[in-house]
């Protein structure tokens, strides 16, 4: 049996576990380049789902733009549609004004 150093006993454990890091690191490396030598696959065009083109450049897109165009949908008209408020509707009651009843003539004479 020998008996080491601490000085020597200290330096073997961090020559070991530099050999582990260095290990761990070069199996993350191969792990890397294997994962950056795998291709790419291809998504179609999410419109027609041709694998030519990407969807911004769709040929469709011109046809969409075509038919419903390209103009401003907001309409003033609409400002004040109460289906449109995002504000809390109160409910709107109408004040029933009711005339005090007349007197009649019979309740004049008594």
């Amino acid at each position: 049996m020998y008996i080491l150093n601490d000085g020597i006993d200290m330096k073997a454990k961090i020559a070991a576990m530099a050999r582990r890091l260095e290990e761990l690191e070069m199996k993350k490396m191969q792990e890397v380049q294997a994962i950056s030598q795998t291709p790419l696959q291809a998504m179609p065009c999410a419109i027609c789902l041709s694998y030519e083109h990407l969807v911004e450049e769709c040929p469709t897109i011109p046809t969409v733009r075509e038919m419903f165009g390209d103009c401003n949908t907001y309409n003033s008209n609409w400002r004040d549609h109460p289906n449109f408020s995002w504000k809390p509707q109160l409910p709107q009651y109408k004040q029933h004004v009711q005339a005090l009843p007349q007197a009649s003539n019979l309740d004049k004479l008594w």
